[in-house]
Order: structure tokens, then C-alpha cells, then sequence
């Protein structure tokens, strides 16, 4: 088995070196087409032992991307980005991964799923999917579309198979770090690029979601009304149930635009909570639309209704596996806060362990109604106990944290706390 690497490039220094090297080992031949380089891309990837070719950028990427793909010898085609690598120990493991695929699953797959980690320059992680980046090397696996390109779905997924995501190894992206994203000018030249196609297919759902999202990010009033008024338009037109995530970003939007920035009571949340009984009865096992109804219902003061939706939804994503899963713990921080104005003490505790485990300095609300909860079913040494399997109680700034939740509601643990400051702490907060 011969594997390729390939990329369109372009101003892409900063991270070129880095996108050929992970592949040094293990593509048989890396292939570079470059649409039109300013800066020392090229010289780089000379230097870095790949076959750098010229393509003349026509505001396609689906003809640049092809171009590259017809250029590849190997049976397997990886084709990153620029900014998408894999780790050394990652990029090894993926010979094997191809070759366990095609034993286990044969010609039925054209494409093996892997995670992607999209992470910001200080390595925090912004967001993780699942995407297409590898893929068997056969004429009928091209892409389509200018912008937010795609392979026709009959063509990566023959007979309707779609193979399981890949979670042994995980992708790595850094173009959607905020700074890079605004340096790289990206998002102008895909809001023009989407207009583009819009224009010459005006009832294309998708496009129509892409383009919310990107007039989203661009942040002025009006574009996030265009956004808005993109993503209503989308969604009764998305009717493939393959593509339901996009109707599920598009109803997470209009909630969000409506009810999340507005009150009970007014036009707007109205509208915004009539999108969310919508949307959770289309997706009910959907994580994020069940925190937007369980919001709204939350404003509402229907307490217990969201509760029971929050439950439901913390269910399937255990069922599933994917309770760690939860990057910003929006069920749990729902289901903290419907549970506390409910009393339930087991949900409370519950949720709070989860948000505090992933962050314990989340939210000074939620220590404080954590150590309440346990408050009522432990004595104050018992609880300290609790504490100190989330917070390291011999650092000054996990102590100083404790205090301030602790407060002036619970004067036996604010005590024990208060004896843990050491004298050079004191001195050191008293100068």
C-alpha cells in the first residue's frame, strides 16, 4: 500500500514546515500545489523534500484540490491543510489504521473519519468534530462546490456505509485561532466566495448555512441580521437526514439570536422558543438544543420541565459515551442550575463534579453551590476532605478561591479554610 500526501498552499510559511514534516515518515510522496505564493511557502517546501507544483487560483477550491489529487500516485490520499498536522506518534500509527480499515470494512470504504482538534496558538482547545481528510485514490472521489467544498456523499460512502470516526489518534488545526484567522484575511475571501455561489444557486440550504456562520464570526449588526434571516431560510429546506447537523447549527443559531439576547415575554424570545420546541422535537438527543430549549424553558420559570430535559440529555450522552465529550459543560451547567432552583442535592453535587473536574475555577457560583449542596450532608471536615480532591489546598490561589465561595454562608468551613493560610502567605498578601 503507497501512500500520498497532498495540499493546495498558499502564504502558508508560518506552519509549511510543519505540515510536510509529520508526513516525512509515513507518505510514500508529498505533493504541494501552490495557487499563487507571495512569501517563501514555496522555497520551503522545496527545501522540506516535497514536489511543489503551480495552479492559478480561480476562486475554486474544488478545481485546486482536484488538480492536486490527480497528481497522486499512492493507493491512500492524505490531504490536510496546511494548518492541520498530526503529532509524530500519531502520523506512524496511520499506515496501520489505513490497512486495519480496509481489512475490516474492504471496499466499502473510500474514507476513514478521524477527530479534529481545532486549537488556538496557546494549544487550549477551541472546538473538536469529526472531518474527511484521508481518502482512497479513485477518480470518482473529487470535490464539488468553490468554497466549503465536499466529495459527492454517494462516492465517499458507497452503498450508504459510513465508517466509524477514527478516535485512536486525533487531528490537530490552528487556523481558526482567532489571531491567525483575522491575519489570513479568511473570512472576507469566504464571505465573497459564498455570495459567489449563492447567487448562481439561491435555494442551496447549506450555503446559506455556511454563509450565516461566516457573517456570524464577522460580528457587525447587520451581518449578524443577515445571518439570522440566512439560517431561517435554511432550515425548512434541509431535508436529508445525512445532513441534519446543519439544521441543528441553523436552529442553535435562531435560538440564540432570539431568545438567548432578549426577555420572556418579548416578540423576539417568543419566536426564539418556538425555534427551540422545534429543534428539540426534531433532535432530541441533541446535546446543544437541548441546553437552548432548557434554557429557554429556564427563563420561563419552568424549572422543572427543563430539568427533566437536562436528565434526558445527560442520559444519552452517557449512554453514548460522551459525557466527557461536553467541551463547555453546557448540560451540566443547565442542569446545575435548574437542579438548585429544584433542590435536587444528588443532580446539584452531580453536575458541579463534572464542570469543576473539567475547570475548577469555572465560576465562583459554582464552588459556592457545591459546597452548599455537600454542606447539608457532611460536616465541615468532611467536606474539606471533598474539596481537596478538586482543589490543591497548598496552593495560596486554590485556597483564596475556596474562601471567597465558602463566604460568610458557611463560617465552620471558612474557618478550616482560613487556618490553611500559611504565616508567609499572610506576609505575602498583607504587602
Amino acid at each position: 500500500m503507497k501512500i500520498s500526501q497532498c495540499m493546495i498552499v498558499r502564504n502558508e510559511e508560518r506552519c509549511i514546515e510543519r505540515a510536510l514534516a509529520w508526513a516525512s515518515g509515513v507518505a510514500d510522496e508529498r505533493i504541494v500545489v501552490d495557487t499563487g505564493s507571495t512569501d517563501r511557502t514555496v522555497e520551503l517546501a522545496i527545501a522540506a523534500g516535497a514536489v511543489v507544483y503551480n495552479f492559478t487560483w480561480v476562486d475554486d477550491f474544488s478545481k485546486a484540490k482536484n488538480y492536486a489529487m490527480s497528481l497522486c500516485k499512492g493507493d491512500w490520499i492524505l490531504f490536510l491543510d496546511a494548518d492541520e498536522w498530526f503529532t509524530e506518534s500519531d502520523a506512524a500509527a496511520l499506515p496501520t489504521i489505513i490497512a486495519d480499515y480496509e481489512k475490516r470494512f474492504g471496499k466499502r470504504c473510500n474514507t476513514i473519519p478521524f477527530n479534529k482538534v481545532n486549537i488556538d496558538l496557546d494549544g487550549s482547545v477551541l472546538a473538536e468534530d469529526s472531518d474527511l481528510r484521508v481518502f482512497r485514490n479513485i477518480p470518482k472521489l473529487r470535490f464539488e462546490g468553490s468554497i466549503h467544498e465536499a466529495m459527492p456523499k454517494a462516492a465517499v460512502y458507497p452503498g450508504g456505509f459510513i465508517p466509524p470516526t477514527c478516535t485512536d489518534i486525533k487531528m490537530l488545526h490552528d487556523g481558526y485561532a482567532p489571531a491567525i484567522y483575522a491575519e489570513t484575511k479568511k473570512l472576507e475571501r469566504n464571505i465573497t466566495l459564498l455570495r459567489k455561489e449563492l447567487a448562481s444557486d439561491p435555494t442551496n440550504p447549506y450555503l446559506m448555512e455556511y454563509l450565516s456562520e461566516s457573517l456570524r464570526v464577522n460580528g457587525t449588526e447587520r451581518d449578524r441580521a443577515e445571518a439570522l434571516e440566512l439560517s431561517k431560510r435554511a432550515i425548512p429546506l434541509i431535508t436529508d437526514p445525512d445532513y441534519g447537523y446543519f439544521k441543528e447549527k441553523a436552529y442553535n443559531y435562531c435560538i440564540h439570536a432570539l431568545a438567548g439576547a432578549s426577555s420572556p415575554g418579548s416578540a423576539e424570545f417568543d419566536e426564539g422558543f418556538r425555534y427551540a420546541e422545534l429543534a428539540y422535537k426534531e433532535f432530541p438527543n441533541s446535546a446543544d438544543l437541548s441546553y437552548e430549549y432548557a434554557f429557554c424553558l429556564y427563563q420561563l420559570r419552568r424549572f422543572r420541565e427543563a430539568y427533566e430535559v437536562l436528565l434526558v440529555s445527560e442520559k444519552a450522552l452517557k449512554d453514548a459515551g460522551l459525557d466527557s465529550a461536553l467541551y463547555d459543560g453546557r448540560v451540566y451547567l443547565g442542569l446545575l442550575l435548574t437542579a438548585n432552583e429544584l433542590n435536587e442535592k444528588p443532580a446539584i453535587i452531580r453536575s458541579a463534579t463534572f464542570l469543576l473536574t473539567k475547570n475548577k475555577f469555572h465560576d465562583a457560583a459554582v464552588t459556592t453551590v457545591y459546597i452548599q449542596a455537600l454542606r447539608e450532608s457532611a460536616d465541615a471536615e468532611t467536606v474539606l476532605r471533598l474539596l481537596g480532591g478538586l482543589y490543591d489546598l497548598n496552593n495560596l490561589r486554590d485556597k483564596l478561591w475556596l474562601l471567597k465561595a465558602a463566604g460568610g454562608g458557611y463560617p465552620e468551613l471558612y474557618a478550616k479554610l482560613r487556618q490553611l493560610i500559611t504565616p508567609e502567605e499572610l506576609e505575602y498578601l498583607r504587602s
